[in-house]
């Protein structure tokens, strides 16, 4: 990427076939924010990435399974700590979802959006994290976001969140502890330490099925 923007501190983008067995582990991304800020829901912001998985949207058999993040440092970023998307229709076959998910034993703080941002994940296991002061804004570091939950899904299936921490969590819409959008199934948060979250513990969205 060119970072004009977009900024990363990892990418990965699996265009044609299965990507599989990927492992980050005990990396620090920090200071990532782009040249340019571009629009979003509520301001212009500086889309920098802790760390970013994302698959073209339509083509068959092209997704990642089996990726874990784990013992990862992920701090003052601009917009999202971890994003793992894919951008697809409703209720799609399994082999456009994004498979088998580990995040642990991560700490992120200070992120100027979300922490944590799954679209379209299915088999995922987020446990023993410390996700802290996301939707993160001041006038210190003014290219931060200023909206965000500590995790947020959309159209996920079959994930446990347990054994982590999401507080301190700030912003004008949404910024709860856990945020479970729209059109997710079998996504179960029990275990968690939750507090100081301006949205509240959790946030459930509609056409939701078997959450928790």
């Amino acid at each position: 990427q060119d970072g004009s923007n977009l900024r990363y501190g990892f990418y990965a983008y699996s265009g044609v076939g299965v990507k599989k067995n990927i492992v980050l582990n005990n990396i620090k991304a920090h200071k990532i924010y782009p040249s340019n800020a571009t629009p979003t829901e509520n301001t212009d912001s500086f889309k920098g990435y802790g760390i970013y998985f994302t698959s073209s949207g339509t083509g068959d058999n092209n997704y990642y399974d089996n990726i874990k993040i784990e013992n990862c440092e992920i701090t003052d970023i601009g917009y999202v700590g971890i994003s793992i998307n894919k951008w697809i229709p409703d209720n799609p076959p399994s082999n456009l979802y994004q498979q088998n998910i580990l995040i642990k034993n991560n700490n992120l703080h200070h992120i100027g959006g979300s922490g944590i941002v799954f679209f379209n994940v299915q088999n995922f296991l987020i446990e023993n994290n410390v996700v802290t002061y996301t939707g993160d804004f001041s006038i210190i570091e003014p290219r931060k976001h200023g909206r965000g939950s500590g995790f947020w899904s959309v159209r996920c299936k079959d994930g446990i969140l347990q054994y982590n921490e999401f507080s301190h969590v700030r912003g004008a819409a949404d910024s709860a502890g856990a945020h479970i959008d729209i059109e997710n199934n079998n996504v179960i948060i029990q275990y968690n330490l939750s507090y100081d979250n301006a949205g509240g513990f959790a946030e459930f969205m509609g056409a939701n099925t078997n959450c928790v």
